[in-house]
């Protein structure tokens, strides 16, 4: 099936404190960046918060790139995610999949579009996609297919003129017609016989100068040819000797008209950009906009920050292999070069894993990505599935036995964690694969709270992984469906579709548990350097 996670690859996110770097930071194409301090100086819930929000800048979302490029018949066209988890493109007007044109599947398949889904409703009109929309970091192959093209049918009319060879007295359904065969090779405006139907309406100008109308009540095919029926236009009698030859329509090549109904489809790309954002569901939330608990870090993100200096072009993701990247349009020639660099921006590009010695690389045809030469030390990302993730319920009651052998207890509600074993791979791997070094750091930033991403990388998808930052929420929990998918929360790992051998969906908000060990050896396997297993106690962390 097409976009599930089957070899999923774990990542674990400590949390991200901005506070250092306040203030102005760097100069990029002569824009000066400040980074502004978060709400209450509180930490960044993780990495991609800092560099995103976990959203888009307003009218750099897909839902604004889809309003600015409906069709010129729309008054409006939206896009998300509906309960089931599926996307769907929202209409004032009927459309369809683009079924003519060049390129016409363009990229619908990473929306989970198969190309034989109909709209449903009778206005907005919704297509809604049959199959799952792409994991991980979204970027549209816009510059070789396209977006996502859709299109629109209307029907106008063109007016068209003819002769017509002989016509002779008929009957239809007992009331008295003519039989009328049209001049096959004199139609005007590329019409042929064939254009016309029943119940449409011809007419011509008599020798007294009149306009008389016919309709056309049926059709009859003989001698290879194409014979009209016609009666009045309120379908009475029409005599030929009586009304139709005392008009003038008696001598062959009188001259006919008619209106032909023309059908065109108008294909239009809804979704022309190539921007990398982090996933689909950050390409549709618009930070400052969705009024969730994840919605708090509107200006307060780097992504806000390159944008208010005038960057507007400039996207901030996490990469699959926990690199950060910074993205733009091949046009913004000058983003990969700093101006001026502040001892707090070079203290932050370190925090991201830079060093300094990047260069730009494309993405796409037209689009450019600078990625950290280094992982960001506050990401553990690792190259495979975790070892092991098991609940665990603590219990919090204290029960003491009276003198007279009754039992009194005291406490407080349980508590939920989980037992987590990570295998980190070490130097036996080679050196791009190698993360001892990079653990050693990475144990700085877990001190605290933790997100555990269960799908953060794809073995099936290397270059964009899997990563969904919705929050999981457990599906026994809800009452009804409309909250089982949304763009803050998913029940993605609850439900029978996805139930495999390793946990995918949305990510965990964990913290350490008090009994979670302190001292950490690095204990490899048969005494190789090729890799060791990090075992996590954690308890959910509610205060997030």
């Amino acid at each position: 099936m097409a976009n599930i996670i089957q070899r999923p690859k774990v990542a674990i996110a400590g949390e991200f404190d901005g506070s250092p770097y306040v203030g102005a930071v760097y100069t990029r194409a002569g824009n000066a960046v400040t980074v502004a301090a978060n709400t209450s100086s509180a930490p960044h819930s993780d990495i991609i918060a800092f560099l995103n929000g976990y959203g888009s800048r307003s009218g750099r979302d897909l839902g604004s790139i889809v309003d600015v490029s409906k069709p010129s018949a729309f008054t409006s066209l939206s896009c998300g995610i509906d309960e089931s988890d599926r996307f769907y493109v929202e209409g004032s007007h009927t459309f369809t999949h683009a079924g003519s044109g060049a390129q016409l599947e363009a990229s619908r398949a990473m929306f989970g579009f198969s190309g034989s889904e109909t709209v449903t409703g009778s206005g907005p009109y919704r297509l809604t996609a049959s199959g799952r929309w792409q994991r991980g970091v979204f970027q549209l192959d816009y510059d070789s297919v396209g977006g996502l093209k859709i299109a629109q049918t209307s029907t106008s009319s063109t007016a068209t003129s003819f002769k017509y060879v002989s016509a002779e007295s008929w009957t239809f359904n007992g009331i008295d017609a003519v039989l009328f065969r049209p001049m096959t090779s004199s139609f005007t405006s590329g019409a042929t016989v064939s254009d016309f139907s029943v119940n449409d309406i011809i007419s011509a100008t008599s020798s007294s100068g009149a306009t008389i109308s016919y309709k056309i009540m049926n059709t009859v095919f003989s001698g290879g040819e194409t014979y009209w029926v016609l009666q009045n236009t309120d379908g009475s009698a029409l005599s030929y000797s009586a009304s139709f030859s005392t008009h003038g329509f008696y001598a062959s090549g009188t001259l006919f008209s008619g209106t032909v109904p023309v059908t065109s489809s108008v294909v239009t790309d809804v979704a022309p950009s190539n921007a990398r954002v982090q996933n689909l569901v950050t390409w549709l939330r618009v930070r400052g906009s969705v009024s969730d608990a994840d919605d708090v870090y509107s200006g307060k993100c780097l992504e806000d920050a390159e944008y208010t200096a005038g960057n507007t072009f400039m996207t901030c993701v996490l990469e699959a292999d926990g690199r950060v990247s910074f993205n733009y349009p091949s046009t913004q020639a000058a983003y990969p070069t700093l101006t001026s660099i502040q001892t707090i921006g070079e203290a932050l590009f370190l925090r991201l894993g830079f060093d300094g010695t990047e260069t730009a690389a494309a993405t796409t045809t037209n689009h450019r990505q600078l990625r950290g030469a280094n992982r960001a030390p506050c990401v553990l990302a690792t190259n495979r599935g975790y070892v092991e993730l098991r609940r665990e319920v603590l219990g919090r009651d204290d029960y003491t036995i009276m003198a007279d052998g009754s039992v009194v207890s005291g406490g407080l509600t349980p508590i939920k964690g989980w037992r987590l074993i990570v295998r980190v791979y070490g130097p036996a791997h080679g050196y791009t694969v190698d993360l001892e070094r990079h653990l050693r750091e990475w144990w700085k930033y877990a001190r605290r709270g933790l997100t555990i991403y269960p799908t953060f990388g794809d073995q099936a998808s290397k270059a964009k992984g899997g990563n969904d930052t919705r929050r999981h929420v457990d599906l026994i929990g809800l009452y009804g469906t409309t909250a089982h998918h949304n763009l803050f929360q998913t029940v993605e790992a609850d439900e029978s579709a996805t139930h495999f051998g390793k946990r995918v969906g949305g990510r965990l908000l964990v913290k350490r548990h008090p009994q979670d060990a302190q001292a950490r050896r690095e204990d490899y396997s048969f005494e190789l350097d090729i890799h060791q297993d990090i075992m996590l106690r954690l308890l959910d962390d509610t205060s997030r």
